[in-house]
C-alpha cells in the first residue's frame, strides 16, 4: 500500500475506534482486531463464522465474536447484510448517511454509494413529516468475476 492509502486506512480505523468510545463501549484488543480485520477484508462482507476463523486475537470463542458483532451493529459500526440464503454477513458502516449497497451473492464483495433515488424517497418521507431519516437499500446479484465463473460452469 502507498503512504496515502495507509494514512487513509489509519484515519478510518481511528474514526471507528472513536465511535466505540463515543458509544461508551470498551475499546478492547479484540474489538480493535475485529475492526482491523474488516478493514483488511474490504470490500467483502464477512459472516460471524468467518470473523471467528480469521481472528488474530487469542482465539476468541464463537459466542464472544457474536456478542461483539451484535454490539458493534447496535451502535452502527457494523452493517448487517443478508441475501436470504446463507448466514448474515457484516461490513464496516462508517456513516449514518443514506446509501445504496450492491452485494455479490457469491463472493460477497460490496459496493456502497450515495444514491439520488434514495434521497428522493427520503424527500417523500419528509413531506409526510418524518425526520432524522436514514434510508438504506441493498441490491444483490453477481459481480462480473462471479458471473463469468458461473457461466463457465454451465
Amino acid at each position: 500500500m502507498n503512504s496515502e492509502a495507509d494514512a487513509n486506512r489509519e484515519k478510518r480505523y481511528e474514526d471507528l475506534v472513536l465511535r466505540l468510545q463515543n458509544a461508551n463501549l470498551r475499546v478492547t484488543k479484540f474489538r480493535r482486531n475485529l475492526i482491523d480485520l474488516l478493514l483488511e477484508r474490504e470490500p467483502f462482507a464477512l459472516s460471524v463464522e468467518e470473523m471467528h476463523s480469521l481472528s488474530v486475537s487469542s482465539s476468541p470463542d464463537l459466542v464472544t465474536v457474536y456478542r461483539n458483532v451484535e454490539a458493534l451493529t447496535e451502535i452502527g459500526v457494523l452493517d448487517r447484510a443478508s441475501d436470504g440464503k446463507g448466514p448474515a454477513r457484516y461490513r464496516l458502516n462508517e456513516g449514518n448517511e443514506s446509501k445504496l449497497k450492491v452485494s455479490c451473492r457469491q463472493c460477497h464483495a460490496t459496493l456502497v454509494s450515495p444514491s439520488p433515488i434514495i434521497f428522493e424517497l427520503e424527500k417523500v418521507a419528509r413531506e409526510f413529516g418524518y425526520r432524522e431519516l436514514i434510508a438504506n437499500c441493498e441490491i444483490t446479484g453477481y459481480c462480473e468475476d462471479c458471473r463469468e465463473e458461473r457461466a463457465s460452469k454451465m
